[in-house]
C-alpha cells in the first residue's frame, strides 16, 4: 500500500496499553480511513492464449480487420457494449524536390468496449493492437510486447471487472494507428471531444511482457494517478519524466491536458520492439497478469471510495499572481495561454505583461534563429487551474487575467553555476539553429554546480514565472518557438546565477504519414519518385502495406 497509515489517536510507535474497546475503535478507523488497494488475480494463462492468438492474425493499419473482430467478440464475452470506428490516415508520397503530396489513406480500425456506470464519468483502459511491418521483405513481426500481450491484458481486466456494478462509465479501447504515429487515439479524441470533461483518467497499456517488472510513468501534475495502483515489488513509480523519447497513446490525451498514466516493462526493446524477435514465446506472462490485476485492483479502489463529487475552491489573480484555497488536498496544475505549467502551489504563478507570440509581420517563427527573442504582445492572459482530489476528481477555473512587469533578472555573474541542460550555445545557433525539440511535454533541467549558495529557483516559461521551480517538473508547451530562463536567488533574496534559452517546440504528431522517409536508405526512389516497391503488385493493400513497411516507431 502507497497510502500510509495516519497516527491515530495520538498512539505512538512505544509500546502502549490499549483497552480493548478503543483496540476495536482503532482498528474501525483503520478500516474507514485506508484504502483497501490491492491487485485482482488475473489469469496469466488466458493472456498468454490470447497473446498467441494475436500474433497469429494480421495487424498491420489497413489489414486488421480479423484482428477487429476477434477482439471485438472477446470483448463481447466479457460484457462489454462494443462498437467499431473507423478512421483515415492521409499518406503524404514523397514527390522529389522536398515536397510530398497526399495521394491515399489508410484506413484504420478502434475497437470500443463500453462498460456502462452510473455516471458519465469515465475511466479509459487502452493497449493499441496494431504492428509496425517489416523493413525487409519475407519478414514476420509478430508484435507480441508491442503490443498483443498489452490487449490481451487489457481484455483480462474486462474479464476481471465483468460482474462490477460501478459507478463510472470504463472504456476499454483497442487503439489501431500507434505505430504509425499514434492516429488511432488521435481521431478517437477528436470524435469525441464533447466527452474529454468527462475523462477523469486513461491508463495506456503498451509493452508489459518482456523482462521482470514493470513501471508506471505520468506526469508530475498528474502522479496521483501512482496512488490508485496497489503496492507491489514488480512496479516502480517514475519520478522523472525526461522528454519523450519513447511514447504511445498516452500521449494524446496528455496533450489534451487529461490525466494519463502508461504502463510498460522494463525489458530490453532494442531487442525485439519492431523486429521479428517480438514472439509470444519470448514474453513473462505472470508479469502481464500482474499489470492487468494491479489496473484492475486500481479501478476496483476508486470505485469503492464511492466520490464522484467535484472538489470546492477558490481562485483568483491579485497583481498577475495566482492563487487558489481550498480546504481539500488537492493537486493542481495551472495552464497559461495553452501552456502547461504542471503542478504548482498558489502563489507560485505570476503573469508578465503581454503574450507571447511566435509570429513577426504574419510569419511564424519557427526556422529563422536570428530574429532574436520571443516578443510579447499587448493582451489578457486565458489562465485556466485545474485542482484533481485523489479520486480523480475535478474542478477547473477559467479565468482572464492581466500580468505585471516581470522582467527577467540577468545575474552579474553566475557566482553558482546554474545552467540549462542541453542548452544550445549562440555559435551553434548560428551555424545550425535553435534547438528542436519533438514532442511538447518536456523536464526543462537545470543543475547547479554549487547549490550550497542556492535559497530558491524561479523559472520564467515565456515569460511567465514559477516560483521555486523543481528541475523535475514537466511543461507542456504549444508547438512553436519558446523562450526559458532560471534564476538562483541567494538567502538575502539576491540574484547570484541565470540562464536563458530559446528553443523550438515541433508536434511528435503529424497530420499524415510521410512516405518514404528521408532517412530509409532501404527504399530508393523509383518512378514518379515513389518507391519501385509500389510498383509490383499494384492495388489499395499492396499500397497501404508497402507504406507501413517503411515506417518505424521511435522508442527509447
Amino acid at each position: 500500500m502507497k497510502q500510509k497509515l495516519p497516527p491515530f489517536l495520538g498512539i505512538s510507535h512505544e509500546k502502549t496499553l490499549i483497552t480493548t474497546k478503543r483496540l476495536y475503535f482503532v482498528f474501525a478507523l483503520f478500516i474507514l480511513l485506508v484504502p483497501a488497494t490491492s491487485a485482482l488475480t488475473a489469469d496469466a494463462d488466458e493472456i498468454e492464449t490470447v497473446t498467441r492468438d494475436l500474433c497469429n492474425l494480421s495487424r498491420f493499419t489497413g489489414s486488421e480487420e480479423e484482428a477487429a473482430g476477434y477482439i471485438g467478440e472477446k470483448m463481447r464475452e466479457r460484457g462489454l457494449t462494443v462498437t467499431v470506428e473507423s478512421f483515415e490516415v492521409p499518406v503524404a508520397t514523397y514527390k522529389g524536390g522536398g515536397g510530398y503530396e497526399v495521394q491515399s489513406v489508410l484506413i484504420g480500425s478502434n475497437v470500443i468496449g463500453v462498460k456502462e456506470g452510473k455516471s458519465n464519468q469515465t475511466v479509459i483502459i487502452s493497449a493499441h493492437y496494431d504492428t509496425a511491418a517489416p523493413e525487409l521483405p519475407g519478414e514476420v513481426y509478430p508484435g507480441a510486447d508491442d503490443n498483443a500481450a498489452g490487449v490481451a491484458s487489457m481484455l483480462e481486466i474486462a474479464r476481471l471487472l465483468k460482474d462490477e456494478d460501478p459507478d463510472r462509465t470504463i472504456y476499454f479501447i483497442a487503439f489501431s494507428g500507434e505505430d504509425v504515429g499514434l492516429f488511432g487515439s488521435k481521431r478517437w479524441l477528436d470524435a469525441h471531444e464533447d466527452r474529454h470533461d468527462e475523462i477523469i483518467a486513461a491508463v495506456n497499456l503498451d509493452c508489459v511482457a518482456y523482462g521482470d517488472s514493470l513501471r508506471a510513468r505520468a506526469l508530475p501534475q498528474h502522479r496521483w494517478l501512482y496512488e490508485w495502483l496497489p503496492e507491489s515489488e514488480s512496479i516502480t513509480y517514475e519520478r522523472d519524466f525526461g522528454d519523450m523519447s519513447s511514447v504511445g497513446d498516452e500521449v494524446n490525451f496528455q496533450e489534451r491536458h487529461l490525466p494519463a498514466l502508461r504502463m510498460v516493462d522494463w525489458g530490453n526493446h532494442d531487442i525485439i520492439w519492431d523486429t521479428p524477435e517480438d514472439r509470444p514465446e519470448r514474453l513473462n506472462y505472470t508479469l502481464a497478469a500482474e499489470c492487468a490485476g494491479a489496473v484492475a485492483g486500481a479501478i476496483s479502489w476508486v470505485e469503492d471510495t464511492g466520490d464522484l463529487t467535484p472538489p470546492e475552491y477558490a481562485a483568483r489573480v491579485e497583481n498577475g499572481t495566482v492563487y487558489y484555497d481550498s480546504p481539500e488536498d488537492l493537486t493542481y496544475e495551472v495552464i497559461v495561454d495553452g501552456q502547461n505549467l504542471g503542478p504548482c502551489p498558489s502563489g507560485s504563478v505570476s503573469l508578465p505583461q503581454g503574450i507571447h507570440t511566435t509570429e513577426v509581420n504574419g510569419y511564424d517563427r519557427l526556422e529563422n534563429p536570428l530574429w532574436g527573442p520571443v516578443r510579447y504582445v499587448p493582451g489578457a492572459h486565458e489562465v485556466q487551474i485545474v485542482g484533481y482530489d485523489p479520486a480523480g476528481n475535478r474542478q477547473k477555473i477559467h479565468l482572464t487575467a492581466e500580468g505585471r512587469d516581470l522582467d527577467f533578472p540577468v545575474a552579474a555573474k553566475n557566482n553558482v553555476g546554474i545552467a540549462i541542460w542541453g542548452k544550445r550555445s549562440q555559435e551553434d545557433i548560428e551555424t545550425m539553429g535553435l534547438k528542436k525539440r519533438v514532442g511538447c511535454i518536456h523536464s526543462l533541467v537545470y543543475l547547479i554546480e554549487r547549490p550550497e549558495g542556492v535559497a530558491a529557483v524561479a523559472g520564467f516559461v515565456d515569460g511567465i514565472r514559477v516560483a521555486n521551480l523543481s528541475s523535475e517538473n514537466s511543461f507542456h508547451l504549444t508547438p512553436g518557438n519558446h523562450t526559458y530562463g532560471i534564476v538562483a536567488y541567494g538567502e538575502d533574496g539576491e540574484v547570484v546565477g541565470s540562464d536563458e534559452t530559446t528553443f523550438i517546440i515541433r508536434s511528435v504528431l503529424g497530420e499524415s504519414f510521410e512516405f518514404p522517409p528521408n532517412n530509409n536508405p532501404f527504399y530508393e526512389p523509383g518512378p514518379k519518385g515513389i518507391s519501385s516497391e509500389l510498383f509490383v503488385g499494384g492495388g489499395a493493400l499492396v499500397l497501404a502495406l508497402a507504406l507501413i513497411v517503411v515506417y518505424r516507431k521511435r522508442r527509447g
